[in-house]
């Protein structure tokens, strides 16, 4: 059976910063392990992420059925069990079997979008069911973009809780098996914000951790409809 969340790391680790993605996964996972053991440094992450833990990335999840069972962490939903973590290097084909029948996919890339080296960049998208249409959430409302990077079939096959894209700036792509010396030397800074957006996501997908891993999750305000 399938874990809900699947986080996939896209790069090429043999093309310097190609590769961030799949650095930055293997630093954030014993750091979210950390915290599913202790509860410690919850906050502090999130808040290298630019956003309070009460308040989530995105309000309509809060809308979404989900059931007493699926939001207790002592049970299925333990970091282990809520989420799967995939090096994506691999042809559409063969990823996309793998990331099909999720609740939630998060993806992880090296993306350019004229911005500072190292920079992260934080989309959600998801299909609103009213009107049929995918709706788009970018986070860093000063810079626009649009999402071509974004594979068709991901976009026609939208996971039921929607697809994340964490987009983290190069400062160069070229043949080579470590990172670029510009994001070397700022991949603790990249590490912490896609650590404190993973966070978030997870616990809107109902992980809980630490000494509040038997509360009841609290989900978001839903939205009046209008007269």
């Amino acid at each position: 059976m399938k874990k809900p969340v699947a986080v996939v790391a896209l790069g090429n680790p043999a093309m310097e910063d190609d590769g961030v993605a799949v650095r930055v996964m293997g630093r954030v996972r014993p750091v979210l392990g950390e915290i599913a053991l202790t509860g410690k440094g919850a906050d502090a992450l999130a808040h290298r992420a630019g956003r309070s833990r009460s308040h989530p990335l995105t309000t309509e999840l809060g809308d979404a059925k989900r059931s007493k069972s699926d939001r207790d962490a002592s049970g299925p939903h333990a970091l282990v069990e809520i989420v799967e973590w995939i090096e994506g290097l691999c042809p559409d084909e063969l990823l996309r079997p793998v990331l099909q029948g999720r609740l939630r996919v998060v993806l992880i890339d090296a993306v350019s979008h004229d911005s500072s080296p190292g920079h992260v960049h934080h989309w959600h998208i998801r299909n609103d069911p009213k009107s049929g249409l995918h709706a788009i959430s970018f986070y860093h409302s000063d810079v626009e973009d649009c999402l071509d990077h974004l594979p068709f079939w991901l976009e026609e096959d939208m996971p039921e809780h929607g697809t994340d894209l964490i987009a983290i700036e190069p400062f160069r792509i070229e043949p080579g098996n470590d990172l670029s010396p510009v994001l070397r030397s700022r991949l603790a800074g990249i590490t912490a914000q896609v650590g404190g957006l993973l966070l978030r996501i997870l616990e809107e997908e109902g992980w809980r951790f630490g000494p509040r891993a038997n509360e009841p999750s609290k989900r978001a305000p839903r939205r009046r409809r209008a007269a």
